[in-house]
C-alpha cells in the first residue's frame, strides 16, 4: 500500500511540474518587425519602444545597427534631439562597419548644428534685449537668415539621401 501511495505521489508530482504551455520571449526580429510596423503607422512612441528593445536586449543581432539608427530617427521625429544625437553617436561607436554609419553621421551633424543654432539664437535674443541699436539687430537678423538657408540646404540634402535609401 505504501508503494502504491508513493508511486501515485511521484507521478502526480512529475506531471504537475510540466508546464501547460510555454511562451517564448520575443526575439530581436519580432521586436524589430513590430517597431517597423508602428513606424509605418506613424505611431512613433511605440516604434521608439520597439527599436529600444532591440538595441538594449539584442545588441549582437543582425538588425541591431538598423534598430539603433531607426531609434535615432524616431527620436528626431519626437523632437528628442539630444537623445537622437546620442543614438547616432552610439551607432558609430558600436557598429563602425555598419552601412547605416554614413546616415547616422549626417543626422548627427545636422542635429549638432541645429543645437548650435538654437544656442546662438538664444544668445542673440539675450543680446537684443540688452541692445536697442537697430543696426546691430539688422546685422544679427541677416546672419541668422544666412544660417537658416544653410540649414535648409542641409535638410534637403538629408531628405534626398533618405529618399535614395528608401528606393
Amino acid at each position: 500500500m505504501r508503494k502504491l501511495f508513493l508511486s501515485s505521489f511521484l507521478l502526480l508530482f512529475v506531471f504537475s511540474c510540466v508546464p501547460v504551455k510555454q511562451q517564448t520571449p520575443m526575439d530581436a526580429l519580432d521586436w524589430f518587425g513590430r517597431a517597423e510596423a508602428r513606424l509605418k503607422e506613424h505611431k512613433f512612441e511605440a516604434a521608439e519602444f520597439g527599436y529600444r528593445q532591440v538595441v538594449d536586449n539584442f545588441p549582437r543581432s543582425r538588425v541591431a545597427d538598423e534598430a539603433l539608427f531607426k531609434l535615432g530617427y524616431t527620436q528626431v521625429i519626437l523632437n528628442e534631439y539630444d537623445d537622437a544625437i546620442a543614438s547616432f553617436s552610439k551607432l558609430e561607436e558600436l557598429y563602425p562597419d555598419s552601412h547605416w554609419l554614413f546616415d547616422a553621421r549626417l543626422w548627427r551633424g545636422i542635429l549638432e548644428e541645429r543645437r548650435d543654432c538654437v544656442a546662438s539664437l538664444e544668445n542673440v535674443r539675450k543680446r537684443l534685449k540688452l541692445s536697442g541699436n537697430r543696426k546691430d539687430i539688422s546685422e544679427e537678423v541677416r546672419l541668422l537668415k544666412e544660417e537658416n538657408e544653410t540649414l535648409k540646404a542641409r535638410v534637403k540634402e538629408l531628405e534626398k539621401l533618405l529618399g535614395d535609401l528608401e528606393k
